[in-house]
């Protein structure tokens, strides 16, 4: 993986159109959990928001953007539920709760998220999986690697399910990032981030699919920024991000030649 330092705290945001989170992507403050960065720009190429979901485990909002979200203890499914999202809905509303009514549990949000790939079949699909740092924060670490196995056991089930449908097959990207790093200078707070965490700003990404180059875990010593993230989804999707505000260039190893 390639950890890559927060260029611009603001400009970060300002670049993720295609991106989105319900919790500002800089620190803890609960106050911003209805921040939401949209798809605004993605939409005028596409120009069909049915195409673009947001599925999330912690709770948000989308009247800025008019996308389809569903924010943890959402039913999904709208007048016309699946059997499934029926069951999904029923054992959601029935769970235990450990981090409140703001969050749900990642099962949750994962078969939703899986359930909306398969009936819907979007264009863009943004999944945001919340225990690994909510298990963190509770100093757990147990449940916080047992949250990231289960993680990367989704991210092949929706690879296998993408790369097994005539629409989706050789014609998908995954990119996997995070939003933060934690403390790792100082072991000691490994639980928390933000602004006064030494080192919290590192951050990683993976991506996978059809048009990016299989090089593994990169070992090279390169310089990369989170704000290079909105152009190179971009890319991969096949337009050029363009916003009245500078936009960093892509990640071209990413691409492929």
């Amino acid at each position: 993986m390639i950890r890559i330092p927060i260029q611009n705290l603001v400009d970060d945001l300002q670049q993720f159109s295609l991106f989105a989170s319900g919790q500002h992507a800089l620190d803890d403050r609960r106050e911003n959990a209805d921040r939401f960065v949209n798809f605004a720009e993605f939409q005028k190429e596409t120009g069909d928001r049915q195409k673009l979901c947001v599925v999330r485990s912690v709770l948000g909002h989308q009247q800025r953007s008019g996308l389809p979200v569903f924010s943890a203890f959402d039913t999904i499914g709208g007048k016309n539920p699946t059997a499934n999202e029926k069951l999904i809905n029923a054992m959601m509303q029935d769970s235990y709760r450990p981090f409140g009514n703001a969050e749900c549990l990642d099962v949750f949000t994962h078969y939703a998220a899986l359930e909306y790939l398969k009936t819907k079949k979007p264009k863009v699909l943004y999944i945001s999986y919340g225990e690994t740092d909510e298990w963190a924060h509770h100093g757990y670490y147990r449940s916080y690697l047992d949250a990231a196995h289960l993680v990367d056991k989704w991210i092949k089930e929706i690879w296998t399910f993408v790369q097994s449908d005539p629409q989706y097959k050789n014609k998908t990207a995954i990119f996997i990032t995070t939003d933060h790093g934690r403390g790792d200078i100082n072991k000691e707070e490994w639980r928390d981030h933000g602004s006064g965490i030494a080192d919290a700003y590192q951050i990683w990404f993976a991506a996978m699919g059809s048009d990016i180059p299989s090089s593994g875990e990169q070992k090279n010593n390169v310089q990369l920024f989170q704000d290079q993230f909105a152009q190179t989804i971009a890319k991969l999707l096949g337009v050029t991000y363009k916003a009245s505000h500078p936009i960093s260039p892509e990640i071209k190893s990413v691409l492929k030649k």
